[in-house]
């Protein structure tokens, strides 16, 4: 397992939280990304191994409320990106006020 996710184990068994399959998938999924992830993006890449789209939304709020992931709401749809160790560089966020757009 790589240091990253070393750390993210550590991490989420300290606040109770197992360790799971599913789990290790979404965050290298996250990791990887170069782009913000809605729930059916990050659900298309992982569901050949089996993983349904309700476990998405359920380690993605763990993974929120651990602060591993951010989430962003553009034009009412939910983006996550990792805290940390993401593959995007850092970025800063603009919004368009009059078309809603990001920029």
């Amino acid at each position: 397992m790589s240091t990253q996710l070393d750390y993210f184990k550590n991490l989420i068994e300290e606040k109770g939280y197992k360790f799971t399959f599913q789990k290790k998938i979404i965050l290298k999924t996250l990791m990887e990304s170069f782009i913000h992830l809605n729930v059916e993006e990050i659900y298309n890449k992982i569901k050949k191994n089996n993983i349904g789209i309700a476990t998405v939304y359920r380690n993605l709020k763990v993974f929120k409320k651990l602060g591993i992931v951010k989430e962003l709401n553009i034009n009412a749809v939910n983006y996550y990106e990792m805290k940390l160790f993401s593959g995007k560089p850092l970025h800063i966020h603009f919004k368009c006020l009059k078309c809603n757009s990001i920029i």
